[in-house]
């Protein structure tokens, strides 16, 4: 066909028809013919210049070849002479024909092996070199038709008129082929980096290649997005008008409604942005070893749309410097409105792409997280903190700091629930029976990078906490005790079950529950920190303060109390039942969150960094100097109480006890009367003392006045055991009867709090028995040796007191007894 000459019908090849008739539709598509001829040409002069490079290439893998096929022809040749000699050395003796052959297989087949393997492995190289050479050419030549293409269009300025549909369809095309022919060359590197390492400058030339491509070709590619999205609309007004008052306040998302043409190219360009950032995050692995091998949860695409939302969004902030709840509804709004179009949209192309470890829902809030994060960084926190800084005392201040951390903390929590909806965990019990979720999207996480900030809110919230504590005490009735009255309460059941042991709440001041609820609060409050650490360094600086300043309240409300031996009415002791009760309560509370696992992750968390890796302990709980301090106070009052019940029983008694006398009556009588009534000195101590348990029953709670009342009565025991059995006392049987019914007197005043109180008296029960014992038995008794004496006791009952002391108080009977037989006769 010659130039300037229109072909016959027939002469024209269908491929050549069915082009024209797509480009020539209509009458109008003929004066497109010009654009289309010199598109044509650039096309032309293109394929002409790969075809030399082809040529080009072809020529040097044939020369380089050649090359290495007469080397290989010079080895051949090398063997067959050296076989030719071996085979003329048949006429020679056995040792040089054995010598020959043994030089044969030991070293030249060796070394013709080794020549060999060189050679294969040069041919691998050449071919691989060949290879990487053709794509990286064709990448480079790709990046040069990109570039030229622009230039030619670069005479409009702006993008957005720069480019026309064919010319967007055309850059797209030639990006989705660089990705293409990028790939092919990642796999063959790392294929390489593997298992040929000692290929290094060839993949080191590789790479720097590609790297000078990739410097070009990622800044070209997002501009070209940034026109698709321009395209869409994007970004959206971010603001309703007053046209839109009264309709849906939901933002439009151009993404939702986006089709046809204009959705193909976004399609395209995102896919190609996708699996070009997987790429470079696989080059990066593979040059930084030591980098973690999972890939970052933000992608590109999403960073596009994003960063055009966040400067307009600002505009709007800053405009509301003093109003932070606007500027956080705003915030939370545009992430919950475009959330579900994004994903519906994109997630299936980013399966598509084959990015397993991404989510579009969860990429989009993240991206819309760290954006508002370093707003928050940058205007809000820097100015509350040079404010309070400035001056900390003024209530304004501290009010605005504390008010932004709920709006963080709001925040946090509505981002965690747009990332799973069907599973919202609440935060309120997430602490209970199950470890919080890691809060790795979270506006908390700028107290990670200025510990400042972080300092500055542990003293406020340790100020408002301590404000508060302040207040509640000087309430009367906080110190009331919530004390359940009636006939209906049976002590012994309460004991038995331990069901029943939280009934305790029930005699807790109100001050104690405020205590613990100050405390929840501020723990709650830093649960939105990322980091553990964190929450447990303040914890440490503002809860567990606020506990230790209430424990010394206590000490100190007790410490001012004078407590008289000669106190009939227990009922000044009631700011010691009280403080008693509140730190019980506390210590249960403490205890109940101690076996939380969040806790005792925080505990092994503040182990770790304490001590070095693998030397720690960490047994314990976070709480446990709390619980230490609770517990010594406890310990230190319920002793002062026991003590002062100790103490007003001796006071009472004394008269009791210091009549010997009583004990040694020589005259017998048949009348039981005599022995069957309490004696009258021992009266006013037996009603002194079951007023006080009564009070300490109906006002202490239930554990600690388990602990009292055993405590009483273990001290009663010894006491009586040591003036009465174990003194100077000689008993006569009157004396014996009448010893037993006063014992019995006391053991019934312990009755409503066990069945068988005697067992809390086992030296005085002992004694009883003991006493018991007729005038032969006793005799025998004292015949008897020790071991003998120890089995005769046990078989009778007497396990609590030794052979010595049951001698000793047999003594006492047998010595009394010759005076009442003389008086008989």
């Amino acid at each position: 066909m010659e130039d300037g000459v229109v072909p016959l019908p027939a002469e024209v090849s269908p491929a050549l028809k069915t082009f024209m008739d797509s480009k020539f539709v209509i009458q109008d598509d003929v004066a497109k013919a010009p654009a289309l001829a010199i598109r044509l040409e650039n096309d032309c002069l293109g394929f002409e210049r790969d075809i030399l490079d082809l040529r080009r290439k072809l020529a040097a893998a044939i020369s380089s070849w050649n090359s290495h096929s007469l080397k290989l022809g010079l080895l051949l040749c090398d063997v067959n002479a050296k076989l030719n000699d071996f085979d003329g050395c048949r006429d020679g003796t056995d040792d040089a024909k054995l010598g020959r052959i043994q030089n044969i297989l030991v070293v030249e087949l060796p070394l013709l092996a080794e020549q060999i393997r060189r050679i294969d492995a040069i041919q691998i190289y050449a071919e691989t070199t060949l290879k990487l050479e053709a794509l990286v050419g064709d990448l480079e030549d790709t990046l040069r038709l990109i570039l030229t293409k622009r230039c030619m269009n670069r005479i409009p300025i702006n993008l957005a008129n720069a480019a026309s549909p064919d010319d967007v369809d055309w850059k797209l095309e030639k990006l989705h082929s660089s990705v293409d022919i990028l790939s092919k060359i990642e796999d063959i590197v790392c294929q390489l980096a593997e298992t040929r390492p000692q290929w290094a400058n060839l993949i080191r030339a590789v790479d720097l290649r590609v790297d000078k491509v990739l410097a070009v070709l990622r800044p070209q590619s997002i501009v070209d997005h940034r026109v698709i999205l321009a395209e869409l609309g994007w970004p959206p007004p971010l603001v309703t008008t007053n046209s839109d008052r009264g309709r849906n306040c939901d933002l439009h998302n151009p993404l939702a409604v986006v089709d046809g043409i204009t959705k193909e190219r976004y399609s395209k360009s995102f896919l190609s942005l996708c699996v070009f950032q997987q790429l470079t995050l696989k080059r990066q692995n593979r040059f930084d070893h030591s980098c973690p091998k999972n890939l970052d949860h933000r992608l590109w695409t999403i960073d596009e749309l994003v960063s055009p939302i966040a400067s307009r969004a600002e505009q709007h902030f800053l405009k509301w410097t003093d109003e932070p709840d606007f500027i956080f509804a705003l915030a939370y709004k545009i992430t919950r409105d475009f959330v579900d179009g994004i994903e519906e949209l994109l997630q299936p192309l980013i399966d598509k792409a084959r990015l397993l470890a991404f989510s579009a829902r969860e990429a989009w809030i993240r991206t819309m997280a760290d954006m508002f994060s370093s707003y928050v960084k940058k205007y809000m926190m820097p100015v509350l903190a040079s404010k309070y800084q400035v001056n900390s005392e003024i209530i304004e201040v501290k009010t605005s700091f504390l008010h932004m951390i709920d709006l963080m903390i709001s925040f946090d929590k509505k981002i965690q629930a747009l990332l799973d909806p069907m599973v919202l965990k609440p935060f309120e019990t997430a602490w209970e029976n199950t470890v919080p979720p890691m809060l790795i999207i979270s506006i908390m996480s700028i107290f990670s990078d200025h510990t400042d900030w972080f300092h500055v809110w542990m003293e406020i919230e340790l100020k408002d906490a301590e404000e508060k504590l302040n207040t509640g005490m000087k309430e009367e009735s906080a110190w009331l005790l919530n004390v359940k009255h009636g006939d209906d309460l049976d002590i012994k059941k309460v004991f038995e079950s331990p069901d029943c042991w939280n009934r305790e709440e029930n005699k807790t001041p109100k001050i104690a529950s405020a205590v613990m609820g100050i405390m929840w609060s501020i723990i709650q409050r830093c649960q939105s920190l990322p980091i553990m650490t964190m929450q447990v360094q303040f914890i440490r600086s503002t809860a567990s303060q606020i506990l230790l300043q209430f424990v010394d309240v206590l000490w100190q409300q007790c410490e001012e109390l004078e407590i008289s031996d000669a106190m009939v009415d227990c009922s000044g002791l009631i700011k010691v039942v009280q403080s008693i009760n509140a730190a019980r309560y506390c210590e249960t509370v403490l205890e109940t969150w101690c076996d939380c696992i969040h806790f005792l992750e925080m505990r092994v968390s503040e182990v770790l960094r304490d001590q070095p890796k693998g030397t720690s302990d960490s047994h314990g709980c976070i709480f446990e100097h709390e619980l230490e301090e609770l517990k010594t106070f406890e310990t230190e009052w319920l002793a002062e109480i026991m003590a002062f019940l100790l103490r007003q029983f001796d006071f009472l008694s004394c008269g009791y006890f210091q009549r010997k006398d009583q004990w040694e009556h020589v005259e017998e009588t048949d009348d039981t009367d005599q022995v069957s009534t309490l004696s009258p000195a021992f009266l006013a101590t037996l009603d002194a003392l079951q007023m006080g348990l009564a009070y300490f029953c109906t006002n202490l709670n239930l554990k600690d006045f388990v602990d009292l009342w055993r405590s009483v009565a273990n001290g009663l025991d010894h006491f009586i055991f040591s003036n009465i059995p174990l003194g100077n006392v000689k008993f006569s049987s009157l004396g014996v009867k009448q010893f037993g019914v006063d014992m019995k007197a006391l053991f019934c005043i312990f009755k409503p709090y066990c069945d068988r109180p005697e067992a809390f008296f086992p030296c005085t029960n002992d004694s009883i028995r003991l006493l018991s014992i007729p005038e032969q038995e006793a005799k025998h008794i004292e015949v008897l040796a020790d071991r003998e004496k120890r089995e005769y006791l046990r078989s009778h009952g007497v396990t609590h007191i030794s052979a010595a002391q049951a001698c000793k108080i047999l003594r006492r009977i047998l010595e009394n007894s010759f005076p009442q037989r003389v008086k008989k006769v």
